[in-house]
């Protein structure tokens, strides 16, 4: 038996067993964090001593670089937890570091000392004993063996994680805000995540979701816990020359543990060498076993230009604010990319989408044709990119209406990359367009699953849902888009939910929330109250038609808007002359015409026939 010492410190109505790492109150048990812990030890053990914040953060993180709000952070949770006056316990020195200042006691105990007192050897049986303890000594060892090697076969010492099936990539941050260098941490971190979310082991929340992490100060493991992700990889860095050094960590977010942890040091002038070095580590941090397929893309270069990288990783954040000034800079932006790499297929295959994105709502024939030979020079760059497959479905169902080549695209995006947000979702909508519901929520569901917290999935969830006729799920869909950013877009589909219900008094309360969001101008509103007030939910219609005719007086308004409020208010050839302007400006909406119920009351009028005949959804 080990003769090895046990320290314990006793304090207040606390024992703190350092050996077993336990914190125990009168015999019970309390959880703490394993840092939370180490600190507590730290602390304890230079009980009376001022320790400086900085030599704190070494003793407690002696492998990782952490901001000083990690220490405070933990500091106070020991406070929360000793006592609701956590100051008789730990000291602060302003601007100094901490100190212990409860009595403490210290005691050392042999682990022999835990055993119970020897018994007599009885005289009769002495003769007998030694061999029976050499059997049951065998049999025990023979056990203790056998769950060894049955372990050791089961499970390989690379071998990945299986409580890891999720992960967030934070943005790479500087330790010192002022040593900051933009190009490094949006290039590395869209590269990290781009490169491990084409691997099929693992869900990796995409750039847009986690870009709100890239302020100082931000907490990894909330950020874990609001991304509904199993760990987060959390990467500083810091200059020193002509070199960057660079701390990663692995943390569990169930419990905050530190499932690995690594650093390194690579040349400043090196983008592509920093890439792949984030990238190897990350798989080493994860213990995946990759295919040499996988192992390619984990190391794919997307471009031999790291600025071009730069621009097109600006360039996607912007397009996903899905504003029309947005995606206008976007476009530039993916333009210079190719103007610096002719060969970067990734940028020729989103640029496709941002002019099928300008084209949809403005019937501008030269966007589309940029749309489709942008779109044609990505897959001949480069025919493994989910994304170009993903967009040009999506072209190939809105602008040219051939449906059996979206769907085959779709599905060759989903063999790529079925672990991406953006491929469900286009999927989905494309399903949902086409009445084919029972594999539409499914796989919208699933896209919501990848990225929870994307406003733009969220309200398209609720597209999906009112276009199938569940009217009750819309609306507390779009209150879940509302939370997550409450925006004027989101209420569209909660107010039709509501008046195909028949409940236009909740129906005309989201509207006028929904003017209030927006902005709308007060004599405006009043206009709404006194048009619902005369002829309830259709004076409200006819309010919106009249402001769009004005509205159409200076400036291009999609059709499709205006010939809705006409089928809607029961004028039917008005509504019919739109909707044949609507399809020949082939407006995005017109692939919905066998499921928008607006439309329900037109579906015998032969003329309606023909149009949704000619957008193919017909024989």
């Amino acid at each position: 038996m080990s003769h090895q010492p046990k320290v314990i410190y006793e304090f207040s109505h606390y024992r703190l067993d350092a050996a077993e790492r336990l914190l125990l109150r009168n015999g019970e048990a309390v959880p703490l964090q394993p840092k939370v812990f180490d600190l507590l030890c730290v602390l304890v053990e230079q009980h009376g001593h001022l320790l400086e914040k900085d030599e704190l953060m070494k003793l407690v993180w002696p492998d990782a670089v952490v901001e000083e709000a990690n220490l405070a952070n933990n500091v106070s949770i020991l406070r929360k937890t000793l006592s609701e006056d956590g100051e008789r316990f730990i000291e602060t020195v302003p601007k100094r570091g901490y100190r212990f200042v409860a009595p403490v006691g210290k005691q050392e105990r042999l682990m022999v000392s835990e055993a119970k007192p020897p018994v007599p050897p009885d005289t009769k049986s002495t003769k007998r004993r030694p061999a029976l303890a050499i059997l049951l000594m065998v049999l025990l060892l023979a056990g203790i063996a056998g769950v060894v090697i049955f372990w050791r076969s089961q499970r390989r010492p690379d071998a990945p994680d299986a409580t890891i099936k999720s992960i967030a990539v934070l943005p790479l941050r500087a330790v010192q805000p002022n040593e900051r260098d933009e190009s490094l941490e949006i290039g590395a971190t869209s590269i990290l995540i781009t490169r491990l979310g084409s691997l099929r082991q693992l869900v990796v929340r995409p750039e847009n979701a986690v870009e709100q992490y890239a302020r100082p100060g931000q907490d990894p493991l909330a950020a874990g816990r609001e991304q509904k992700v199993d760990a987060v990889l959390d990467s500083r860095y810091q200059r020193s020359g002509d070199r960057f050094r660079f701390t990663m960590r692995l943390l569990r977010v169930t419990d905050g543990t530190t499932v690995w942890g690594d650093t390194f040091d690579q040349k400043a002038d090196d983008l592509f060498a920093i890439e792949d070095a984030l990238s190897d580590k990350a798989a080493t941090a994860l213990r995946l076993t990759l295919t040499g397929a996988e192992k390619e893309l984990l190391a794919k270069r997307y471009t031999s230009s790291p600025e071009a990288y730069l621009l097109y990783a600006k360039g996607r954040y912007l397009l996903h604010q899905r504003r029309k000034p947005d995606t206008e800079k976007a476009n530039d932006y993916f333009q210079r990319a190719i103007a610096l790499d002719p060969s970067f297929a990734l940028a020729y295959a989103i640029l496709g989408h941002s002019y099928a994105s300008l084209a949809w709502d403005f019937p501008d024939q030269e966007f589309r044709l940029k749309a489709m030979a942008a779109h044609d020079q990505a897959l001949k760059l480069d025919g493994q990119l989910a994304e170009a497959h993903s967009y040009l479905a999506c072209y190939k169902q809105t602008t040219e209406w051939d449906y059996n080549a979206a769907e085959q695209h779709h599905q060759r995006a989903l063999e790529l990359n079925p672990n991406s947000a953006d491929v469900r979702l286009e999927h989905a909508v494309y399903l949902a367009m086409l009445g084919r519901f029972e594999q539409a929520i499914p796989e919208i569901k699933k896209a919501e699953e990848l990225d929870p917290t994307d406003q733009w999935i969220s309200r398209l969830v609720a597209l999906v849902l009112f276009y199938a006729g569940c009217y009750d799920e819309t609306i507390e869909q779009v209150r879940k888009a509302i939370d997550l950013n409450n925006r004027a877009g989101d209420y569209g589909w909660m107010i039709r939910a509501y008046r195909m219900k028949g409940d236009e008094q909740n129906a005309f309360a989201a509207a006028l929330k929904q003017a209030e969001v927006r902005g709308t101008k007060p004599e405006e509103i009043a206009d709404m109250k006194a048009a619902f007030a005369t002829e309830g939910w259709k004076g409200i219609l006819r309010n919106r038609l009249n402001r769009k005719l004005e509205q159409e007086k200076r400036e291009y308004v999609p059709q499709w808007e205006i010939a809705m409020h006409y089928a809607q208010l029961g004028e039917k050839e008005q509504a019919l002359a739109r909707l044949q302007k609507a399809v020949e400006d082939r407006n995005f909406f017109v692939v919905s015409l066998k499921v928008e119920p607006a439309w329900d009351a037109y579906r015998t009028d032969p003329r309606f026939k023909a149009l949704v005949r000619r957008v193919g959804l017909a024989p």
